[in-house]
């Protein structure tokens, strides 16, 4: 494998749009804390957990409303409900990945005075060490707090110049997964701090922060990567360049089982997101295993191009 070292190219004229919402942070838990029900998952954990669920409360008054909270997790493998004020709101991802998801607060379960959020783990008790922890309140629905500033980033192949699929990874400045406010489209698949393109184009919706741009295609090719600090009306091109570092000649890249949610019910991705995450991974021969089905995704493939 030849030493390749990232390249970073500054993508002129792009402009980093960025909306003027106010963020206000009405509450914050810094701390992280390890829980579990049940028995040890490993002994790399320590032996007593700090609880076996989250219980956060934040007081409202008629001034200040908020509409949504980010929150870190760590290591969450089996399912965790979480409750607001008793009234089911959702579930933790199911991803031993370090990473900040954000979820909604719908206006009609929070009360005037104390609310109570509150995480644990549902269904029997399988062992599952977790991390919970940085809870911050926001001013804005998810969406408006997720899309604050619009980041271009275009990805291309170093060797020919012209745009190429790929995966981008988006860290906070502390390396932890930053969920972004886009959603999957025929041309991306979206998943907290992970943004699959199969036109190695995409605006990127951020809150303004500092972050680390990562594309890769595979383990055939090179990354690149460039750190970006957004606030409103700020310039910060993002053009970053991969190129395949592994010669194949004479072989080609598999996956044997693959499923998709629209057929197998299982996992979480659609067929459109499927077929994303295979040209940003490189695959060239997919294999549909979808359950007791034969399925042929050619058909949808030519038509996403």
């Amino acid at each position: 494998m030849r030493n390749h070292q990232p390249t970073i190219t500054f993508f002129a004229y792009l402009l980093i749009l960025c909306l003027t919402l106010a963020d206000a942070v009405t509450d914050a838990s810094e701390t992280l804390n390890h829980l579990r029900m049940g028995e040890r998952e490993w002994d790399t954990f320590p032996e007593t957990p700090e609880d076996s669920a989250l219980s956060h409360t934040f007081v409202l008054d008629n001034t200040i409303q908020p509409q949504c909270f980010s929150l870190r997790q760590i290591d969450v493998k089996q399912a965790w409900n979480i409750t607001l004020n008793e009234k089911p709101l959702g579930r933790l991802v199911r991803d031993e990945n370090d990473m900040v998801i954000v979820m909604d607060l719908p206006r009609e379960l929070l009360v005037a005075g104390t609310n109570k959020l509150y995480i644990s783990q549902t269904g029997r008790p399988v062992p599952d060490d977790i991390y919970l922890g940085e809870l911050e309140l926001h001013s804005g629905t998810r969406s408006e707090y997720l899309s604050q500033c619009t980041v271009p980033v275009q990805i291309v192949d170093k060797t020919t110049g012209q745009p190429t699929p790929c995966r981008l990874t988006v860290l906070n400045e502390n390396g932890t997964l930053m969920s972004v406010g886009n959603n999957s489209t025929d041309t991306t698949a979206v998943r907290p701090g992970i943004v699959y393109t199969s036109n190695g184009k995409v605006n990127l919706q951020l809150p303004p922060g500092k972050y680390q741009i990562i594309a890769g295609r595979g383990v055939e090719w090179s990354i690149d990567h460039q750190w970006i600090t957004i606030s409103d009306n700020v310039l910060s091109p993002v053009k970053l360049a991969i190129t395949r570092e592994v010669d194949t000649k004479g072989y080609i890249s598999c996956d044997t089982h693959v499923h998709t949610y629209t057929y197998s019910r299982h996992g979480d991705a659609t067929l459109d997101e499927r077929l994303v995450t295979i040209a940003g991974e490189g695959i060239e021969l997919p294999i549909a295993t979808d359950h007791n089905l034969h399925i042929d995704y050619a058909p949808r493939g030519n038509e996403l191009g």
